[in-house]
């Protein structure tokens, strides 16, 4: 939800789905697409809502924050425009909205922009949450929440602290540890110590940091907690059945996963991929499709980066195994598109061609994400025919998609797996970025191109005086 049009949209489908309240405003957004409708949207909300009370929720929101062009990019071309057109609506608006809360959850960003324009538009009406990992109590309640982390809890009231010791609380981690000794595969090596000395392990280094020490007892607690989390992760790399060579290769799809995918991943046939996913989704880490979304499912967030760290990175394949990988599901998501092409010329009314249009433009930014992943330099390639396609055709939320795809690799894996040309100080270096000294060095020729990409955007949006 990127810009105000579709956010505005949204709400009033799923507010109203007849349109009655919002006829005047479906009207005005045929016959204005890329106009803001606050009048009538306001109009028809007041009116759908009544007497009730509404929630409206809005997760990983930290992505409305995007990701930056280089300073001196940023300086020369007078961007000041860093987060989402969505965004900007909702500190504006949200307000003006009768008889409505709202939720955003998201994750701290390194510039706090999101928090502080909140705080700054809303004030005191602002209640901020930090969600830390769970307490003890927490922790029992969470095992308490299910039949099987029940009898768990009651068989071994230690099990339950040491899983808590362990994952310092980390939800993920629980989770994890719980699903495990649901399919009966709990390692010992996962819980080696007793309760007690994990408790004086724990004290110990607390003690050391609130002492602004990183000593010997703060380096084993470290270490103790590092390896319950690098076992805990292996274990799917290890144990190798059908379920957790599929979580492997779901953890490959960042983008989102789905039977059609896995079949091609695994080589084996759909119907058995589609046994696996009924399977997936009972595991805590996996969140269920959203309707309309192709049957996509999405690991929780931070299980892609652990997911990374231990099986992947441990024991990656070779490059034309990650080439293989990558150009698969590349194909499925080149056959959805191609697809959507004869579906927009048979809509018949706007909004329908409109609705199929951005799924399709969706289609392609997700794309770029393996593109990148499997060539960097064929992947930027893409990214600069369809970004000239989306600022000539005045396509401002599909523009800033896939600008904030290419910035992204570029700021944080701009790295060939497997392929250490991008990394070696001799290489000739023309991919888009590369590693130096550990960290992520985008071209100057991308930033040369960002530049000039962003005069044409000002000449699109007809800010004459600072595109000259």
């Amino acid at each position: 939800m990127h810009s105000h049009q579709v956010l505005e949209a949204t709400i009033a489908q799923h507010l109203d789905p007849n349109r009655k309240a919002f006829e005047e405003y479906w009207e005005q957004r045929e016959k204005y697409p890329q106009a803001e409708l606050w009048k009538p949207f306001l109009a028809g909300y007041t009116a759908a809502l009544g007497k009730r009370r509404s929630v409206l929720r809005f997760d990983t929101a930290e992505r409305l924050e995007y990701e930056r062009d280089s300073q001196e990019v940023l300086d020369d071309c007078e961007v000041t425009e860093l987060d989402a057109p969505s965004w900007r609506w909702l500190l504006r608006r949200i307000g003006d909205l009768p008889n409505t809360t709202i939720l955003i959850a998201a994750r701290p960003t390194s510039t706090g922009l999101l928090r502080q324009r909140l705080l700054d538009a809303h004030g005191d009406r602002v209640l901020l949450l930090e969600i830390a990992g769970f307490t003890l109590g927490e922790t029992e309640a969470y095992f308490q929440a299910t039949e099987f982390g029940r009898q768990v809890a009651d068989e071994s009231v230690e099990m339950v602290e040491k899983i808590h010791l362990l994952a310092g609380g980390r939800p993920i981690l629980i989770a994890l540890a719980l699903d495990w000794l649901a399919r009966g595969m709990w390692d010992s090596r996962l819980y080696p110590v007793s309760v007690a000395e994990l408790r004086t392990g724990k004290t110990q280094a607390q003690a050391e940091e609130e002492a602004g020490q990183h000593g010997e007892a703060w380096q084993q607690w470290h270490k103790t907690r590092q390896q319950f989390e690098a076992v805990l992760v292996g274990q799917i790399r290890r144990l190798a059945t059908p379920l957790d060579i599929a979580v492997c290769y779901a953890a490959l799809c960042r983008k989102g996963c789905n039977a059609a995918i896995l079949s091609r991943l695994m080589g084996i046939g759909e119907k058995e991929t589609s046994g696996l996913v009924e399977e997936l989704l009972e595991l805590s880490f996996v969140k269920p499709p959203r309707p309309g979304s192709h049957g996509l499912f999405f690991l929780h967030d931070e299980m892609y980066d652990l997911m990374e760290k231990y099986v992947w990175l441990v024991d990656w394949p070779d490059y034309h195994e990650q080439e293989r990988l990558d150009e698969e599901i590349i194909s499925w998501y080149s056959e959805q598109i191609s697809a959507l092409d004869e579906s927009i010329r048979a809509a018949r009314d706007w909004w329908g061609k409109n609705r199929l249009r951005r799924e399709q433009q969706l289609l392609m930014t997700e794309r770029l994400y393996y593109q990148f992943d499997a060539d960097p330099r064929l992947g930027y390639r893409e990214y600069s025919h369809l970004d000239e396609e989306a600022i000539a055709r005045r396509e401002h939320e599909w523009d800033t998609w896939l600008r904030n795809e290419a910035l992204w690799f570029t700021s944080h894996r701009a790295w060939r797996r497997g392929k250490q040309g991008s990394t070696d100080a001799d290489y000739p270096r023309r991919d888009p970025a590369w590693l130096q000294l550990g960290k992520v060095a985008r071209s100057p020729a991308v930033d040369y191109d960002n530049r000039r990409r962003w005069v044409t955007r000002y000449i699109a949006r007809n800010e004459m005086e600072k595109a000259a």
